[in-house]
């Protein structure tokens, strides 16, 4: 927005400075902001109208993800840890997340567990505090 003081002079208000993307600590274990931005797109594009995806969509989609050809300079690969996994890893993690053994996990859980991975559990006095500072 620009006004004038009078002919001679214009004054500008400064405008805001640019939001910088987030940042992070690095971590081989854990899936960066990018990776995770990307896998949540893949999982939506898998997904059924409720939500669900076929655990055999989901194991092809970790082990295509995980190898390291596939995922040279890609923001959306997995964490650097999970390029070792072997299908037989990826098919326990998708069956202990299928807890009906309906064939199928909500793509949402799925992400969600992602995003916690390797989150610290929160103990009582933690709890207590952020109670308090509500």
């Amino acid at each position: 927005m620009d006004f004038f003081v009078d002919k001679g002079i214009l004054n500008y208000i400064e405008p805001p400075p640019e939001k910088l993307a987030a940042m992070e600590e690095s971590s081989d274990g854990k899936f960066n902001i990018p990776q995770l931005e990307a896998l949540i797109r893949e999982l939506q594009v898998l997904a059924d109208a409720d939500g669900k995806m076929n655990n055999r969509k989901v194991v092809e989609l970790f082990f295509r993800k995980a190898q390291p050809q596939n995922t040279f300079g890609d923001v959306g690969g997995l964490p650097k840890e999970w390029h070792s996994f072997t299908r037989a890893y990826f098919e326990k993690l998708v069956r202990n997340l299928d807890i009906y053994n309906t064939g199928s996990v909500d793509y949402r859980v799925l992400a969600t567990s992602c995003v916690l991975l390797k989150t610290p559990i929160a103990q009582d006095a933690d709890i207590e505090a952020m109670k308090k500072s509500l």
